[in-house]
Parts: C-alpha cells; sequence; structure tokens
C-alpha cells in the first residue's frame, strides 16, 4: 500500500515486454489497471472486495500489444471513501481478468504478456514524488509492492 495526500496523483504504469518480433495476435493481452483502498472490516456494509478493499479506480486495455504501454492515474480528490486528507492505497493489474465488462468482452484477447509495473506519486506540478518497480505476483493478479529503496 502507499499512501497519498491533497493535490497529489497516483498513477500505475504498464509496458508489455514481448518482443514485437514475435507473432502479435499471440502476444497480445487484455490487461486490467485498478486500485483499492485500504480493506474494510468485514462487519461493514461496504461493497469491498474481501481480499482487495474498495475499489476506486479502474481500467481495461483490450488488444494490449508488444511495446505497447498504458497507464491509469488516480487523483486524491476522487477518493471519496476516506475523510483524512492522506489516503491509503494499493495498485493491482491483472493480465487477461476473468471477468470483463460486456462492453468489451468480444474484444478482449487472452494471450500471454510479460509486464513491467510501476507506481508512481506525483503531485500537481507533475514532480514525481515516490517511485516503485518491485512488484510480486499474487495468484492471477501482479501487485506493486513498496520497499524503501534507501535500505
Amino acid at each position: 500500500m502507499v499512501g497519498f495526500t491533497t493535490n497529489q496523483t497516483a498513477r500505475i504504469n504498464v509496458l508489455n515486454l514481448n518482443s514485437t518480433a514475435t507473432p502479435a495476435t499471440a502476444a497480445n493481452c487484455t490487461v486490467e489497471l485498478a486500485f483499492y483502498g485500504p480493506q474494510t472490516p468485514s462487519t461493514s456494509s461496504s461493497t469491498a472486495n474481501p481480499v482487495n478493499g474498495p475499489l476506486v479506480g479502474q481500467s481495461y486495455v483490450t488488444n494490449f500489444a508488444p511495446g505497447a504501454s498504458t497507464f491509469l492515474d488516480l487523483p486524491r480528490a476522487s477518493v471519496t471513501s476516506e475523510t483524512a486528507a492522506r489516503a491509503q492505497i494499493r495498485a493491482a493489474v491483472t493480465i487477461n481478468p476473468s471477468e470483463v465488462p460486456a462492453s468489451i468482452g468480444a474484444s478482449a484477447t487472452n494471450g500471454y504478456c510479460n509486464v513491467f509495473i510501476t507506481l508512481e506519486v506525483f503531485d500537481s506540478t507533475g514532480s514525481t514524488v515516490f517511485l516503485a518497480s518491485d512488484t510480486r505476483l499474487i495468484p492471477a493478479v501482479y501487485a506493486v509492492i513498496v520497499r524503501n529503496p534507501f535500505k
């Protein structure tokens, strides 16, 4: 998880590392980028995913080609589930998600993708204040694991 505050934006960046020399149809995939809030107690009436917490931002990219990149931004102001100035969030990227909205279902491709993921937080001037690129595979989901790079 990572925290961000007023006038900051969190961004997930994803790059398809597959070679462009391979057949494009076999190397394309669908990726889901998502931000989740902190996990809510099981007694809560929230519609939170029991593993991920409440979904606060989401995007799907179908036909994600080799060499292509994409991102998802989440401004702090759009996280209304937390009233304090500082909000805690978690970023996740799912390759070939098992469920996609009906509006994109027909265009979703389920090829193999090798991806590189970063999570950054930047301020209203565009200056990056935090960057993480250490990801871990959680069954069916890549999650950004935040470590102190200065240790």
